[in-house]
């Protein structure tokens, strides 16, 4: 029996928009800017960056209250954070970006000091300045939440068709599969009846399941520059911390099976428990992994790979 582990890079290789570059360019012609053309969007992106130069006390508030931020100015800020810490040019990093932020750059680069009359800083005016601010960063990533679940849902199998070196290999024997995609390629494509929806999917907004796997450091916990904020940062990684669903491994009989097939998974960090638990079944360690996502891919998470007891492993899936 074989057991298909599949991520993004599936529906990917599908000709599906589904990467995270895909999502910033959503964001960009749904909240900030015309549709602009694939190639032109990156240039685009900078440019409304460098004039606006946003920064927490721009951010445009909405509502009766004056507590909500503007669809604009969150994704303005949104993607400026992915710019600030993608660590390559495809956007690909968008999880992991969210689980990087330091949010004491905010401060340091947005909120001014408040000096007393003895040239000390004065620590009531800072406090009350970054609770405010933080608010604000409350608001926003609660949007993306919202942002994400729409474009998400958008996302269209009308004209995907299925790939016959894929269909005749899923034909060759029984298979288990597990997803970490929120789309139902495998199903309606495929015709697969059971698929393992790890992150929830796009028929059920309320089940998709995005974000980053850290908590907030004891630094930034206790970092003067953010007194006053300690909840409110508290409260961003818990909207943006992407809880784990490890039980649901538990749905899987892993007793039988020889092979693992991985398609377009990424190994990040984010998504790694699933894959360590998966490979503390010793079925599991003793299989034969393929793995499909190109040598240079296969290589450079090879310790990864390694870490994880498996021993019999190809690159590619045949």
């Amino acid at each position: 029996m074989n057991l298909w582990i599949i991520g993004n890079g599936f529906d990917i290789a599908h000709g599906l928009k589904t990467g995270y570059y895909d999502f910033a360019e959503f964001l960009y012609n749904r909240f900030i800017g015309k549709e602009s053309d694939y190639s032109d969007f990156k240039k685009d992106i900078l440019e409304n960056l460098e004039q606006r130069n946003l920064n927490t006390f721009d951010l445009q508030t909405t509502g009766k209250d004056g507590c909500g931020v503007s669809d604009s100015d969150s994704a303005l800020f949104i993607l400026k954070i992915i710019q600030d810490h993608s660590t390559d040019d495809s956007w690909n990093d968008f999880e992991n970006s969210l689980g990087c932020l330091r949010y004491s750059e905010f401060s340091d680069n947005d909120i001014p000091e408040f000096i007393d009359k003895d040239e000390d800083k004065d620590p009531w005016k800072s406090s009350r300045t970054n609770e405010d601010a933080s608010e604000k960063w409350i608001e926003v990533f609660k949007n993306v939440k919202r942002y994400f679940a729409e474009w998400a849902s958008q996302i269209s199998l009308d004209e995907i068709y299925e790939k016959k070196v894929i269909r005749d290999k899923f034909d060759e024997s029984e298979n288990l599969f597990l997803s970490f995609n929120y789309t139902k390629t495998l199903e309606e494509i495929y015709s697969i009846d059971e698929v393992i929806h790890i992150h929830g999917t796009i028929d059920k907004k309320d089940s998709i399941i995005f974000g980053h796997g850290r908590v907030l450091s004891e630094d930034e916990s206790e970092n003067e520059n953010l007194i006053g904020a300690e909840y409110n940062l508290s409260e961003i990684v818990r909207i943006t911390r992407k809880e784990l669903q490890l039980k649901r491994l538990n749905e899987l009989n892993l007793d039988d099976i020889t092979n693992v097939y991985v398609f377009g998974f990424s190994f990040g960090d984010v998504d790694m428990p699933y894959i360590e638990k998966l490979a503390s079944h010793q079925n599991i360690k003793e299989a034969r992994w393929s793995i499909q996502n190109g040598a240079d891919f296969v290589t450079k998470n090879l310790p990864k790979i390694k870490k994880l007891g498996v021993k019999n492993f190809n690159n590619g899936i045949r």
